[in-house]
């Protein structure tokens, strides 16, 4: 890739609060402080304590398209959540842009926080809108192809 030089794209998602735009970098840790990110954890906590819950409501048969791995619970969209729940009124959407496709695992993740907060999230990622709502996101899937 050097020889070539291509570089793996950078992962950012960016929402914007009451006139005022926040970017999301998995990179750069420290932007929104400690309490975000424990926020995060609560939120992945949690969802590893309702995956069954979630899991039934959805129709996952598998537990493992619920699972959290490594570099997956950073990537921009879940920090960008995180820090809408935190700042967002609970009548309000969520909406988010990101820059590239959203992983199979951030996807699940979506319909899972959607579920368990009662909150409807936006995400528009670089190939189509997902709106997860109860639980379930508009895309239906894409056929499975996340």
């Amino acid at each position: 890739m050097k020889e070539k030089r291509l570089e793996k794209l950078t992962d950012w998602s960016f929402m914007s609060i009451h006139d005022k735009v926040y970017l999301f970098n998995p990179d750069e840790r420290q932007a929104y402080g400690a309490e975000m990110y424990e926020f995060l954890d609560e939120l992945v906590y949690e969802h590893s304590r309702q995956v069954d819950k979630a899991k039934s409501v959805t129709g996952y048969e598998s537990l493992e398209s619920f699972t959290l791995l490594g570099e997956e619970v950073q990537h921009s969209e879940k920090l960008a959540v995180a820090f809408g729940l935190m700042k967002i009124p609970d009548a309000a959407p969520i909406r988010i842009i990101k820059n590239i496709g959203m992983c199979n695992g951030c996807h699940n993740f979506m319909k899972a926080i959607s579920l368990l907060n009662a909150r409807e999230i936006i995400v528009r990622d670089s190939k189509q809108l997902h709106k997860f709502d109860n639980g379930k996101c508009s895309c239906g899937d894409y056929g499975g192809l996340l």
